[in-house]
């Protein structure tokens, strides 16, 4: 599979389609996340899962021409900024009432099997910020804000919420709706594997894009680094002063329904 070029467009990216970010600009994920959610005749209606600001389903609407999305969230706050954003685009005529949903806040795995069903497509903005990787000084900080140790940290290695969305989504009836999202190439291509390792649907790796990585990770980096197993793993390359690393934009489906594609991961099943 080609790769693209690494991605380092303007900051403003998310400007045309949120007016309130609420207390952290939209990420380089989340970007990533938009822009390769892949939009199909058969993928058109969008379950937002851990909407934040809303972003990834308004860029939907908006450039992807998605049918509808509804929206959800963990945080009651996230969910407020959301319908704010929301109903600004409804006034400004961009897009219907009758496209969106916006529920109130809740974790995905209390989604109703019925909102699930009215849905072919979960998108999960999932967070991963491993606590593993950064120094105690950065961890405190982020655990002593309730809102961003909530949507963002995610156990030592930062794949617990991915271990806890892939068992939630495996207990799914089928057929299951197609789930979408991102990870870190820093977290290590062994430990993605062993995380999505189940018998319960496939996966495969439908995009990777380079990305500059987060200058708190610049320690681990050099450690891995190092190792030249590691540095495959990781997906790691120097560039200048600092480190690129991958965005992989992850596809579950039902496992009946075929391969969906493939890249140096191949299509695992547990």
């Amino acid at each position: 599979m080609s790769e693209s070029r690494p991605l380092r467009s303007p900051a403003e990216w998310w400007q045309p389609y949120v007016a309130d970010c609420g207390c952290e600009k939209p990420s380089k994920l989340a970007q990533v996340l938009a822009e390769t959610i892949p939009v199909e005749p058969r993928t058109k209606k969008l379950l937002d899962i851990g909407c934040g600001s809303g972003i990834i389903g308004l860029y939907c609407l908006l450039e992807k021409k998605a049918s509808s999305v509804t929206f959800i969230d963990v945080l009651d706050v996230w969910i407020e900024i959301t319908r704010a954003n929301v109903n600004l685009k409804i006034e400004n005529g961009a897009i219907a009432p009758a496209q969106v949903e916006v529920i109130d806040a809740m974790p995905f795995n209390r989604i109703s099997p019925e909102t699930v069903a009215q849905n072919d497509m979960l998108v999960f903005n999932l967070p991963q910020f491993p606590e593993g990787f950064v120094s105690p000084g950065d961890w405190s900080k982020l655990g002593a804000d309730p809102v961003r140790s909530r949507y963002r940290l995610a156990g030592p290695d930062g794949l617990k919420l991915v271990r806890d969305f892939c068992q939630w989504y495996g207990r799914l009836k089928q057929p299951k709706p197609d789930a979408v999202f991102v990870l870190w190439s820093i977290l290590g291509k062994r430990q993605i594997i062993e995380a999505l390792k189940t018998d319960r649907f496939q996966w495969t790796t439908i995009k990777e894009t380079p990305v500059p990585l987060k200058p708190e990770f610049s320690g681990i980096a050099a450690q891995f680094f190092r190792d030249t197993e590691e540095r495959d793993n990781r997906m790691l390359a120097r560039d200048g002063d600092g480190w690129t690393n991958h965005v992989l934009t992850i596809r579950l489906t039902d496992i009946r329904d075929g391969v969906i594609g493939t890249d140096h991961f191949q299509r695992h099943r547990g």
